[in-house]
């Protein structure tokens, strides 16, 4: 299978899910930041979430831990 990046772009931050819920997920995140000194977010998939949640994570100045697991094979060249 030949590798088409159009089907992963654009990469800009912009998760595929509606504002509203990925406003909720990121006031989880900072909520958390907020109450304990380090924190670990495990995401599944990576993508235009992964950029956002990391762009949240530098300016949460809390230590801040991320792992994501990719299941999307489309993105594998990338890595």
């Amino acid at each position: 299978m030949r590798f088409d990046e159009s089907k992963i772009k654009p990469l800009d931050g912009s998760p595929y899910v509606s504002a509203n819920c990925w406003n909720t997920i990121l006031e989880a995140v900072e909520e958390r930041a907020a109450s304990e000194k380090k924190i670990r977010c495990l995401e599944w998939g990576s993508g235009n979430s992964t950029i956002s949640l990391v762009k949240t994570g530098l300016n949460l100045g809390t230590d801040f831990e991320f792992i994501s697991v990719e299941h999307e094979t489309l993105f594998f060249p990338w890595f």
